[in-house]
């Protein structure tokens, strides 16, 4: 994954969905990322150690992530 782009484009644009559960998201839980532009899920391969890269059809171990919030709000 290269984030070098100055303006939001189709393929900078992702979803963040829980694994496993219902409800509202949390710091801690286990989430998948997918790219909205080729509807694939993003896989951090060697737990990290190689590019992200956003081709997986579905959830493995490789596409779990943590999440982990930031205390700060959002910029607007």
């Amino acid at each position: 994954m290269h984030c070098n782009r100055d303006a939001l484009g189709a393929w900078e644009k992702y979803v963040i969905a829980k694994v496993t559960g219902s409800g509202p998201i949390h710091s801690g839980d286990t989430v998948s990322l997918r790219a909205l532009e080729w509807n694939t899920y993003c896989s951090a391969l060697s737990s990290g150690a190689h590019p992200m890269y956003c081709n997986a059809d579905s959830v493995g171990a490789s596409e779990q992530f943590t999440l982990i919030l930031n205390a700060e709000p959002a910029p607007d």
